[in-house]
């Protein structure tokens, strides 16, 4: 193996480390994504919007299986590390298009956020207090959301008046019960719109440079198939 086929080797390796790495702090992400929107699966009725923490696990856990493909294909010269090498050049061309493909998807359809977020919330606060089961959930995200958000009903506090409840004490700063006579002016849609639009340009970020660094693999893998001499072993 030459020099430069040498230092390509090694140079394609240690990028492959580190893709290893950001998928794993992707999955990172993902999970603390998860936990931080728990406390809206019961408040929103809309299921499409809290998927996206699994589709990041997924996505990490998707780019170090990928780049351990990479790093054993570059290894060795033997004829199984061609293979390796170019499935894991058709793989990362599989997941470029696919991000690219969601990208364009998650561009055409942001304005849809509110809409969603504003039918789910619409979907569950007359359940508030209820005396179901279900509805202790539905109080305590609804609860969780208005104190951390500092928002207060879908659009304002008057929504609680509209369904006959009493304004909660969550839409009230520095009290945790009693009567709440000085609510947040925010609407929970727009807060939580904010929320999720934040967690978004995160994402949009972190697949922009993604992209970029997939198409600079990509070429240092097709030249390491190029230009190694494979044995055939």
């Amino acid at each position: 193996m030459s020099a430069y086929n040498k230092c390509l080797q090694i140079s394609f390796i240690l990028v492959q480390l580190l893709f290893m790495a950001l998928g794993g702090a992707l999955i990172g992400v993902g999970v603390w994504l998860e936990l931080e929107e728990q406390s809206l699966e019961a408040a929103i009725d809309q299921q499409e919007i809290l998927i996206g923490p699994y589709l990041i696990i997924a996505a990490g856990a998707a780019v170090i299986i990928v780049a351990a493909i990479g790093v054993l294909g570059a290894l060795c010269d033997h004829k199984f590390n061609r293979f390796l090498l170019v499935l894991y050049i058709i793989l990362v061309l599989v997941v470029f298009v696919l991000e690219l493909v969601g990208g364009i998807l998650a561009f055409v359809y942001r304005d849809d956020v509110q809409e969603f977020v504003q039918d789910g919330l619409n979907a569950t606060i007359a359940r508030y207090n209820g005396n179901a089961t279900a509805d202790i959930a539905i109080t305590e995200a609804w609860d969780t959301i208005q104190d951390s958000l500092d928002c207060c009903g879908v659009l304002s506090f008057e929504d609680y008046e509209t369904q006959g409840i009493a304004i909660p004490a969550s839409c009230c700063p520095d009290i945790t019960t009693g009567t709440c006579n000085n609510p947040f002016d925010t609407g929970c849609v727009d807060a939580l719109t904010e929320f999720l639009e934040d967690n978004l340009l995160v994402v949009a970020a972190i697949g922009i440079a993604f992209l970029v660094g997939e198409i600079v693999v990509i070429l240092m893998a097709f030249c390491l198939v190029c230009c190694t001499d494979f044995d055939d072993k």
